[in-house]
C-alpha cells in the first residue's frame, strides 16, 4: 500500500505530503544547476512586480525592474543543493548530473501521481504511480536538499544532516 511511511522523528515532514499522495505533478522542470521543480495542485499565477534593486549586477537591476509572471501549483516541491536521481521500475531515466539528463528525468515524472514518500536519514524517495522514483541524496552535511511550498505560505525546508524547518515565507529563504 502506498502512502507516508511513518518514521516517528521524521513524522511532521511526511504529514505535509499527505495532502499530495495521489495529485499528479506537472509543470515538471529543470532548473539552474540541481534544481528540479514540481507542481502539485491547482494551478494559479504568482506575479513578481517590478522593484527598484541596489544590486552591483547591471543584470540583477534590469531583471528587478521587469513584471515576472509565474503559473504555479498549490504546492511546489523543488530539489536544491542535493544529488537526485529519477528511475522507472528497471532503470534509470536521468539525474541531476546533466542538462540532457535532467530534461529526460523532468519528462518522464511530469503527470505521474505521487504515491508515497520515504526519509531515511538525510535520503528522500518519492514514488509515482506510473513507476516512477526520485530520490534527493545530500551532496555534503551542510546544504538545503529540498523544500516544499505549502498552501498556507510556508516552505518545509528539509537539510542534509536530516533536520528540517517549517517557515513562513517571509522567514525562509526559499528559492522557489
Amino acid at each position: 500500500m502506498g502512502g507516508v511511511r511513518p518514521n516517528d522523528r521524521m513524522k511532521p515532514v511526511l504529514d505535509k505530503f499527505k495532502a499530495l499522495l495521489g495529485r499528479p505533478c506537472w509543470g515538471v522542470h529543470h532548473g539552474y544547476g540541481r534544481v528540479l521543480g514540481l507542481e502539485f495542485g491547482d494551478p494559479h499565477l504568482e506575479v513578481h512586480e517590478p522593484r527598484a534593486s541596489r544590486a552591483r549586477s547591471k543584470r540583477v537591476r534590469e531583471l528587478s525592474r521587469r513584471r515576472h509572471v509565474f503559473v504555479k501549483g498549490t504546492w511546489s516541491l523543488w530539489t536544491w543543493d542535493c544529488d537526485w536521481f529519477v528511475r522507472d521500475r528497471t532503470q534509470g531515466i536521468g539525474d541531476s548530473g546533466s542538462e540532457r539528463r535532467a530534461a529526460l528525468a523532468a519528462k518522464y515524472l511530469n503527470g505521474q501521481k505521487l504515491e508515497s514518500v520515504s526519509i531515511t536519514r538525510a535520503r528522500t524517495v518519492f514514488n509515482f504511480d506510473l513507476g516512477g522514483r526520485l530520490e534527493t541524496r545530500p551532496r555534503d552535511l551542510k546544504g538545503e536538499l529540498w523544500h516544499l511550498h505549502c498552501p498556507d505560505h510556508f516552505y518545509l525546508l528539509f537539510f542534509a544532516d536530516g533536520t528540517y524547518q517549517y517557515l513562513h515565507g517571509s522567514e525562509s529563504h526559499a528559492h522557489s
